[in-house]
């Protein structure tokens, strides 16, 4: 069994996040969110939206986490949401955690604990939804001053599976399938990319300090420019995290590694009919571009950052990858 039963969320931290939902409805199809997904996280000064890509929840639990700093009355000059959009700089594309869902989440913070990593074991707040979480590279006493090393730079947030915020109908085996799809329709977020400067440190790094192995091999795939390695995780339903580390300049992993480094790329979803989704994006007069199969990857469609608020997005036909 895998630590990560699979990604709670794929996110993007972005200045103003209900404004990038609004602007993801009209530029991808993105459906759009209930007043649910709507949430204030004062005490920490977040603004936080949860859209899910497919109203069937349990078809495809990740959902997308759009989520900025937001001043309060009353919270710190510095929150943690302004310190983990500032630790990464100007990059255009940027994480605020990869939230990891795990059933063991009690055993990987007395392993955390254990080898004496930089941690914080947030206990559970009085915030909307709130649970247990263990933050990685960030301590009690200074939970806005994040430091890589012991997640790899991946700024990682554990959060269990096991607590009353998820569904029994989230765990479904085997995984559910959608139920007469429209042409075009997202069923599910496969993975969220991560670029890494050494895949196999990286690789090492998360098996020995948060017991996550990876899923199969490292693969190279020179022709879509980057080497590639996917974490594993219980349930296929849900989205998981692939490392990549580009081979070359070529390619958007290799030039956005040039020229911003490691952190945070593309968020993968699977759609019903991807003909029909190249013809939707189109009408909608978004901008993408078609990558031919590869001998690892599938043919998908790159959507132009811009449409999506600086974030990567790609999709792929459902059914030829499950990340």
């Amino acid at each position: 069994m895998s630590i990560c039963d699979f990604l709670f969320s794929t996110d993007m931290l972005v200045p103003k996040p209900r404004e990038a939902v609004e602007q993801m409805t009209r530029s991808i199809g993105l459906p759009p969110p209930g007043p649910n997904a709507f949430v204030d996280y004062e005490e920490s000064g977040w603004d936080c939206v949860f859209p899910l890509v497919n109203k069937a929840w349990s078809v495809g639990p990740t959902r997308l986490e759009v989520i900025g700093p937001k001043r309060y009355p009353g919270t710190p000059e510095i929150s943690r949401g302004q310190s983990m959009a500032d630790v990464q700089g100007k990059k255009p594309c940027k994480t605020h955690a990869t939230v990891i869902a795990t059933r063991d989440l009690d055993r990987l913070a007395e392993h955390v604990r254990r080898l004496g990593l930089r941690h914080w074991l947030e206990e559970r707040g009085t915030e909307p939804a709130s649970f247990t979480r263990l933050w990685m590279g960030v301590s009690q006493s200074e939970p806005y001053a994040y430091e890589a090393g012991g997640d790899g730079g991946l700024i990682c947030e554990v959060i269990p599976s096991d607590s009353a915020a998820f569904s029994p109908k989230l765990f479904q085996q085997p995984p559910p399938e959608p139920v007469d799809p429209s042409p075009g329709q997202m069923i599910r977020i496969l993975s969220r990319a991560f670029i890494v400067d050494d895949i196999e440190q990286t690789l090492r790094t998360l098996e020995t300090n948060l017991l996550w192995e990876p899923a199969g091999p490292t693969v190279d795939d020179p022709e879509a420019g980057y080497r590639s390695a996917v974490l594993s995780r219980n349930y296929e339903q849900g989205a998981t995290l692939k490392l990549v580390q580009p081979l070359d300049r070529r390619g958007p992993v290799g030039r956005f590694h040039h020229q911003w480094g490691s952190g945070p790329f593309t968020i993968r979803i699977a759609v019903h009919d991807l003909s029909a989704k190249q013809e939707d994006l189109a009408s909608r007069g978004t901008a993408f571009a078609v990558l031919p199969e590869t001998a690892h990857e599938p043919e998908r469609l790159a959507v132009e950052p811009s449409a999506t608020a600086d974030m990567p997005f790609e999709f792929v036909e459902y059914g030829t990858v499950t990340s």
